[in-house]
């Protein structure tokens, strides 16, 4: 069965299972930009295939999808990423030559092997790492920029590649591709914050004190979202991976969000009156002060989390 897809531009054959433009690709293409996106879209969406026509015109215009507003190619770009065949599209969008008109940066990290369990390079683990994680965009736009940063931070040790503080790159790259992707600017520190914690690691013996940080760093939906963005990395690596430490770090959030909750600064027992009423300090970044030292105490040990308590500790401190 043929149906035309008349309000996109698009006839698919659903026998076939092929995608192809209506009437002349390349003048299509060339009035509208877009439906070269809105095709890899519909490969992304149906599972079928696009018409070799269609490919071969697309091609030939990559280069014009840098003629729309960013916020067009943003929009198609989404639906891309939160389909089921995510890893698959991007591929096509390489293939097609649009990924490297729109997003450069990803195509860095071909070729670029990884040491240790690593199976694949970094662009693979990019985009395995977004296929493994649910289709939310905050977390596919995160693992697919997670490792942005790695080939600018490659370094060579006895020929072996390694990729110091790549986390901190990754971050900022990502800050600026989804800036210039028009992305609002909550999600893009969403995914920042997302980037800039993966390589967290706690141990047996790591302080809670510095999960407890982290906790309040994300907040509830953020450290949930960065688990799973550490077990699609993890899996990234290898499907073979020992995945124990996660579990101990998965176990002890969960724990920890049901005893505790999240401990913010917000949540100290104690506030600005009190230490201009205790203390007599009254200069706003001296309150300040006290209250970070207060609440790195309260992370250490939950149960300092008392007015009197607080109040006793900051004159010990402060006096």
């Amino acid at each position: 069965m043929i149906k035309p897809l008349a309000n996109q531009g698009f006839e698919v054959d659903y026998k076939k299972g092929v995608i192809k433009v209506l009437g002349d690709q390349e003048r299509t293409f060339i009035l509208d930009p877009l439906k070269m996106l809105s095709a890899v879209k519909l490969f992304c969406q149906l599972g079928f295939i696009i018409d070799s026509k269609t490919e071969k015109a697309i091609k030939t215009l990559s280069r014009r999808i840098l003629t729309l507003p960013w916020e067009k190619i943003r929009d198609e770009f989404s639906e891309i990423l939160i389909s089921d065949r995510v890893e698959e599209g991007v591929d096509k969008l390489f293939e097609l030559g649009l990924l490297k008109e729109i997003l450069p940066e990803l195509l860095e990290g071909k070729g670029k092997n990884q040491r240790g369990d690593h199976l694949y390079d970094v662009y693979r683990h990019n985009l395995k790492t977004c296929s493994y994680v649910k289709p939310e965009l905050v977390l596919r736009l995160a693992g697919l920029l997670h490792d942005v940063g790695k080939p600018r931070c490659r370094k060579e040790k006895n020929g072996i590649p390694f990729y110091p503080r790549h986390n901190i790159k990754s971050a900022q790259m990502a800050v600026e591709i989804l800036t210039r992707f028009k992305y609002p600017k909550p999600l893009i520190n969403q995914v920042e914050k997302l980037i800039y914690n993966h390589l967290f690691f706690y141990g047996e013996n790591s302080p809670l004190s510095k999960l407890r940080h982290l906790m309040a760093e994300m907040g509830e939906k953020g450290i949930i979202d960065l688990i799973e963005l550490l077990y699609a990395d993890r899996k990234a690596i290898n499907p073979e991976m020992d995945l124990s430490y996660m579990h101990r770090l998965e176990d002890k959030v969960f724990e920890l969000l049901n005893t505790e909750g999240i401990i913010s600064i917000d949540s100290l027992n104690i506030s600005s009156r009190d230490i201009i009423k205790n203390l007599g300090i009254k200069e706003e970044a001296e309150i300040n002060k006290v209250l970070n030292y207060l609440w790195e105490k309260v992370l250490e040990s939950p149960d300092l989390n008392k007015k009197q308590t607080l109040i006793k500790l900051a004159a010990l401190h402060f006096k």
